[in-house]
């Protein structure tokens, strides 16, 4: 394997030794003796794990994030709750208020409209 390995990116096919291999070469060594050992069943195995495992932190992350969401949504409709009866206060406030001042300056509702 080391050698098949070594002479597809050296080019040098009777290779034996991966010495003068570039440094990628020596980065998979102990990957390539790890694969080497296993069986095939083992090696689908730990091949499925190493890609079933950036699936699962993106899965973990993107619930987080829809969980948060959700959180924040149900905080709204609290929030929404509290303000309406407050909204309504403040609309009587208002009318409140314009028809005290229509009233102080000898206005009556049929000449302002």
């Amino acid at each position: 394997m080391q050698a098949v390995l070594a002479a597809s990116i050296t080019g040098a096919p009777g290779k034996q030794s991966l010495e003068g291999a570039p440094m990628i070469v020596n980065a998979f060594r102990p990957a390539a003796a790890l694969m080497s050992a296993l069986s095939y069943p083992r090696k689908f195995a730990l091949i499925g794990l190493v890609l079933f495992a950036p699936l699962a932190f993106a899965a973990h992350a993107y619930l987080g994030e829809k969980r948060s969401a959700i959180d924040f949504s149900d905080k709204e409709r609290v929030g929404i709750a509290y303000v309406k009866p407050a909204a309504t206060l403040l609309g009587d406030l208002v009318r409140a208020r314009a028809r005290a001042v229509r009233s102080l300056a000898g206005l009556d509702a049929e000449t302002l409209r």
